[in-house]
C-alpha cells in the first residue's frame, strides 16, 4: 500500500501542470478574441443641396368620368354582351332584355293609330263639306258645332294615339341596354334571367383615358396650389411608377368635418395603367426651392424602424440617430441629427457597432 501511495504523488504533479497550461492557453485565446479590432472605413461629408419645394400628398385615383347604366324598361335580362373590364364604346349594346311584349305592344298602337289617321281624315273632309254649306245657309248653326267638335275629338285621339305608339316604341328600344359612354365595363350587377324593374342598376361604365387623382388640400396649402400647376404622381401599386399631371379642380368650399379642400390632379392613362381606387402619392411643385442636407443611401442603417449612421469620433465609429426625409436618387434627404460638413461612414455600416474602433481610409469618390 506505501508503494502505491508513492506512484501517485508524481501523476498528480503531472496533472496539476498540464491544467495550468490548459488555463493558461484558453485566457491568451479569450485576449484574442476580445481584442478590439480595428476597421478600415470610407466617409463622406453631408452637403447641402437646392431641392424645388413640393406638397406632398396622399390621394385616390379616380375615373376622369363615369356613367351609371340603369334599366329603362322593365324585363327579364335575355342576354349579357359585356363583362368586368371589357372595353366598350358609346351606343354598344350591353344587354338585351326579352322584346315580345313590347313588340305587341307597338302592333297594337300602329294599328290605333291607323284607325285615328282614317277617322280624322273622314271628320276632317266632313267638317270642311259642312262648312261650305254652313257658309251658304244650308244647314244650321248647330250642325256645324257639331262636325267642328267631332273633329277636334278626332285631333285629340290621333295624338293621343301617336304619342302611345312612341312610347312604346321607345319602351322596345330600351330593351337593348346601351353604353352611354366609352370606357371600361366595371362592377356588373345582373344575370341571365333577372327581372329587372326600371332604374335597376346593371354596371358601370369608367372613362379611364384619362384619370383624376383626389387630394385633400390643407387651408395653410390652399394658396399655393392653383389649377394648371404641375404635379407629379407616384403610385406604389405599378412599382412606383411615375407619371405627369396637372391639377385640374381646386374646390373653394371645405369639407365640414376635415376642414381641407377637394382637388383633382388630371393625369392622362392612355395605356389604362391607372385603375380606379388606386393610391398615389401626389407632388406638386410649388415653384419655390430650399436647401436640404443629404448623404449617401449606403450611410444609412435601419434598426426597429429607427434610422442611423455611423460618425467618425476619434478612432471611433459613434452610432447616431437621424431622421430622413425624401430619396433623391442615391441619396437621402437628412431632416434631423446631422449637421452640414459632418462626416459620415459609408463603407462597411452593416459590420460596425457603436464605439468600434476605426481607421479612415479615405473620402468617398463621387
Amino acid at each position: 500500500m506505501n508503494k502505491w501511495k508513492l506512484w501517485l504523488i508524481p501523476l498528480a504533479i503531472v496533472l496539476v501542470v498540464v491544467l495550468i497550461k490548459t488555463i493558461g492557453m484558453n485566457s491568451s485565446s479569450e485576449t484574442v478574441l476580445n481584442a478590439d479590432i480595428t476597421q478600415s472605413v470610407l466617409v463622406e461629408e453631408v452637403q447641402q443641396m437646392d431641392q424645388d419645394k413640393a406638397l406632398v400628398m396622399n390621394g385616390t385615383a379616380a375615373p376622369y368620368e363615369k356613367a351609371m347604366v340603369t334599366a329603362r324598361a322593365a324585363g327579364i335580362v335575355q342576354s349579357l354582351l359585356v363583362e368586368n373590364g371589357q372595353e366598350v364604346q358609346a351606343g354598344q349594346a350591353l344587354a338585351v332584355l326579352e322584346s315580345d311584349a313590347y313588340q305587341t305592344a307597338v302592333q297594337i298602337n300602329q294599328a290605333v293609330l291607323s284607325q285615328a289617321e282614317t277617322k280624322l281624315s273622314v271628320t276632317r273632309a266632313d267638317q270642311e263639306r259642312m262648312q261650305t254649306l254652313y257658309n251658304n245657309g244650308a244647314i244650321s248653326e248647330k250642325d256645324y258645332q257639331d262636325i267642328t267638335a267631332a273633329l277636334k275629338i278626332a285631333e285629340a285621339d290621333y295624338a293621343n294615339a301617336s304619342a302611345a305608339l312612341t312610347n312604346s316604341q321607345r319602351d322596345l328600344k330600351n330593351t337593348t341596354i346601351t353604353a352611354p359612354i366609352s370606357g371600361i365595363a366595371a362592377n356588373r350587377n345582373v344575370s341571365l334571367g333577372q327581372m329587372l324593374s326600371i332604374g335597376y342598376p346593371l354596371l358601370e361604365v369608367d372613362d379611364i383615358s384619362s384619370i383624376y387623382v383626389d387630394v385633400e388640400v390643407r387651408a395653410e396649402d390652399l394658396a399655393q396650389v392653383q389649377p394648371g400647376m404641375a404635379a407629379e404622381v407616384l403610385v406604389s401599386a405599378l412599382g412606383d411608377r411615375s407619371f405627369t399631371g396637372a391639377v385640374a379642380i381646386v374646390n373653394p368650399s371645405a369639407n365640414a368635418v376635415g376642414r381641407v379642400y377637394a382637388a383633382r390632379i388630371k393625369v392622362d392613362n392612355p395605356d389604362y395603367y391607372l385603375k380606379p381606387g388606386m393610391f398615389a402619392q401626389v407632388y406638386i411643385n410649388t415653384g419655390e426651392s430650399e436647401q436640404i442636407l443629404v448623404i449617401p443611401q449606403k450611410a444609412l442603417i435601419s434598426r426597429e424602424e429607427q434610422y442611423y449612421v455611423f460618425s467618425p469620433e476619434g478612432d471611433k465609429a459613434k452610432l447616431q440617430q437621424v431622421e430622413i426625409g425624401e430619396i433623391i436618387e442615391q441619396q437621402v434627404e437628412i431632416i434631423k441629427g446631422l449637421t452640414a460638413g459632418q462626416q459620415v461612414v459609408v463603407s462597411n455600416v452593416n459590420k460596425l457597432k457603436d464605439n468600434d474602433s476605426i481607421i479612415i481610409a479615405g473620402q468617398q469618390e463621387e
